[in-house]
């Protein structure tokens, strides 16, 4: 009997082999997701396996013999909770969003806890009942807001492992437990109660951010999932009925009314209209279909009835595959090793090492009390509280991204920062990324006896009652020239040709270009297409009285950033579904040379280029607006959406342009230089005390002169060091 949680998988000389997908439950970091991956790549039969951090999803390609149950007992050994999701569900478990109000909840305890917690500590008020309160609330943020990062080191620690949970926990529960130990001696001016929860409350403030971009990032697929059709209206024989899209087979004949969306890939059969296909192309300019044309499912067809065959189901339409697309290169990145997690990797065990051989050493063989080589033993541990460690890199992003924020640029979490600060290869989507992603009139030619204000006036006429582009076009630069104009009557849309109406009782036409033309406007009309522009002409009452050519304007500062981009190192290409002419015109005018641009390309063709670029060793930044760039802003390493874009893109991307300049992205790469720059000093620093300190508490130095007083000390001059260098950041200048 076949799996219901696996799909079939090409064959291979090791034999049949099926996909599973599993949901992992408790990870917490990259270390945990790296642990999980290899517990599954090490099963016998597993020939693939990737876990994707932010969706929790874990993707396994294995051999017939296993099942998704023998997959899912290999994680819950591993210390984790596996369930299996059915293949039909997957894309939907990929588009469910966390719940982050766990989160959020104790975020709120700790906070409410720690803010007291603090203003006590740092008063030095020694007095019993102080004391008690401050024993209370650190107990309260440590404890009771921090419980899941203390079950979770418990956890690993059954297993033999450590992550970034088992450096707090240790760090937390050494600072409370001396502070039990030093209040119930009488110790009480080496009580630090604030470093307990002070540590906790901190990375309960990275996860609940880690949760909002985990949640961002996942309704990318949904948004997109938000977009298809639901019903279709299928012809049998005569009768029409509105059915359920899943129902509709290929072969199939679909009806589509104007303004409706297609809902699945066909051929057109019947009618002619033109549809807008601007979410799998970017072409901004509508697309003419007349019967023998594809349509794409997930478009919208604008002006005409039609009659589609369809060819694929609902599985396989533009939309679905975008949408897979996106969910797959989502799943595909490796999971990014923060610094702190690959440090904390090797830290934790030498710390409890050195701290163990630190306490038999002085109790066996220098002699000491049996309390001052546990004190000794403290010592080296509270040296090694992770404080600095845990500020390190959240004081760095907060500065950085507020820095970002200022420069108009929306930075969806520290991993984009990271990522953004390696990048040497900068593509860009034309149609509303380098171009404003709208046509706009750029050249009216009138024939012999008319003026230009005469053809503008009888085509804005009829484009006033249209809701075409184009139309839309001549209006606006009708008004820009104060142009007043007519109004028309019986506007309609001519499918694959363009409009007609009645103005001031002539039949207005604005149509696309024939060969009937003579040769006055043959001249023009080839300079205006070799410089990317789609040209119309203007007749009234059958006779040809001027020219029109509309183009998608270049942003005012695409040439300076393109230029900018350069003298930081950085590569640029510029990527787009558009024609040859068009993308050669606008490469010209921004300052790329013709090996530097693709055009023609499909949403996959996008992907396909930023693999090849990544796979020739690039650090790939994509940059687009549309839904079809989501699919290769989501492969990239770093994805850039225009803010003026789709939802969709926003989502799938990990940086948002909220300004309608492109400028802003050159601003965003100097801003994650920096900011990794103070990171990676930052954690030089938050280490460097505890990697001097460590062997003084091991020498019983620090016994002499306050012990754990001077480890607190260490703490606080190391945390001190990190949050000025960090404020640092937000000074500097670009």
């Amino acid at each position: 009997m076949t799996d219901p949680a696996a799909t079939s998988t090409s064959s291979d000389a090791s034999g049949p082999s099926n996909r599973f997908t599993l949901r992992i439950e408790g990870m917490s970091c990259a270390a945990c997701s790296a642990r999980v991956q290899r517990s599954l790549a090490r099963l016998p039969g597993v020939r693939d396996a990737s876990v994707n951090l932010a969706t929790h999803l874990a993707t396994v390609v294995a051999a017939d013999h296993l099942s998704a149950e023998d997959l899912a007992r290999c994680v819950t050994d591993a210390g984790y909770g596996a369930d299996v999701v059915r293949h039909e569900d997957v894309l939907g478990a990929a588009a469910e969003k966390p719940d982050t109000e766990p989160a959020l909840r104790r975020l709120i305890i700790a906070a409410a806890a720690a803010v007291p917690l603090m203003a006590l500590g740092m008063a030095h008020m020694h007095a019993p009942w102080a004391i008690a309160v401050q024993a209370l609330l650190a107990f309260v943020a440590s404890y009771v807001a921090g419980w899941p990062i203390h079950l979770a080191a418990v956890k690993r620690m059954a297993h033999l492992d450590t992550t970034m949970d088992t450096l707090v926990s240790l760090g937390s529960s050494s600072a409370f437990a001396y502070s039990l130990y030093a209040w119930i001696t009488g110790q009480h001016a080496q009580i630090y109660f604030e470093t307990a929860g002070g540590i906790v409350t901190f990375i309960l403030v990275g996860r609940y951010l880690e949760a909002l971009s985990k949640a961002r990032a996942s309704s990318a697929v949904g948004t997109l999932f938000a977009m298809r059709s639901t019903q279709a209206t299928i012809l049998r024989g005569s009768a029409e009925a509105l059915v359920p899209i899943e129902v509709v087979r290929v072969g199939d004949r679909v009806k589509v009314r104007p303004g409706e969306r297609i809902p699945l890939d066909g051929t057109v059969i019947e009618g002619a209209s033109s549809a807008d296909e601007s979410m799998v192309t970017g072409e901004s300019m509508p697309v003419d279909k007349a019967p023998g044309d594809k349509v794409h499912g997930g478009t919208m067809n604008l002006d005409g009835a039609i009659v589609i065959r369809v060819d694929a189901e609902v599985e396989q339409s533009a939309l679905s595959r975008i949408a897979r697309l996106v969910a797959q290169a989502q799943g595909s990145k490796a999971p990014l090793q923060r610094l702190a997690d690959r440090i904390s990797g090797v830290f934790v065990p030498s710390i409890l090492a050195i701290a163990t051989v630190t306490g038999l050493v002085w109790f066996f063989m220098v002699g000491a009390s049996r309390i001052d080589s546990v004190m000794t033993a403290i010592s080296v541990l509270v040296i090694a509280c992770p404080c600095a460690l845990g500020l390190a890199t959240p004081t760095a992003v907060m500065v950085g991204v507020a820095r970002a924020a200022r420069a108009g640029v929306l930075v969806r979490d520290a991993a984009s920062l990271e990522r953004a600060a390696k990048v040497d290869t900068v593509i860009f989507d034309k149609t509303g990324t380098i171009t404003v992603g709208r046509p706009e009139v750029v050249r009216l030619v009138p024939a012999s006896g008319r003026q230009v204000a005469d053809v503008l006036s009888f085509a804005a006429a009829v484009g006033a009652s249209s809701e075409h582009p184009l139309g839309r076009a001549l209006v606006a630069s009708a008004k820009a020239r104060e142009l007043a104009f007519p109004a028309a009557a019986s506007v309609r849309a001519e499918p694959g040709r363009g409009m007609v109406g009645i103005v001031d009782g002539k039949t207005v036409r604005v149509r696309a270009v024939t060969s009937e033309l003579g040769d006055d406007f043959v001249t023009g009309i080839e300079e205006a297409r070799r410089a990317g522009a789609t040209v119309s002409v203007v007749e009234v009452d059958g006779e040809l009285v001027g020219m029109v050519a509309f183009a998608d304007r270049v942003r005012e500062d695409a040439r300076s950033s393109v230029a900018k981009l350069k003298s930081m190192g950085i590569r640029v290409v510029l990527a787009t579904g558009d024609n040859d002419a068009a993308a050669g015109a606008v490469a010209r005018e921004v300052g790329l040379s013709a090996e530097d641009v693709r055009a023609r390309l499909t949403p996959q063709d996008k992907v396909a280029l930023v693999q090849q670029l990544r796979a020739a060793g690039r650090v790939v930044a994509m940059a687009g607006d549309g839904v079809n760039d989501a699919p290769a802003l989501a492969a990239a390493d770093v994805g850039i959406a225009m803010g003026t874009g789709t939802d969709v893109a926003n989502e799938a991307a990990s940086m948002t342009i909220a300004r309608s300049e492109i400028g802003a992205l050159a601003e965003a790469l100097t801003v994650a230089r920096a900011t990794v720059r103070t990171i990676k000093q930052n954690l030089f620093w938050a280490l460097g005390y505890n990697l001097v300190m460590v062997p003084v508490a091991a020498m019983g130095m620090l016994a002499r002169v306050g012990g754990p007083m001077v480890a607190a000390a260490a703490m606080a001059m190391s945390s001190v060091s990190v949050v000025l260098n960090s404020l640092r950041l937000g000074r500097a200048r670009a």
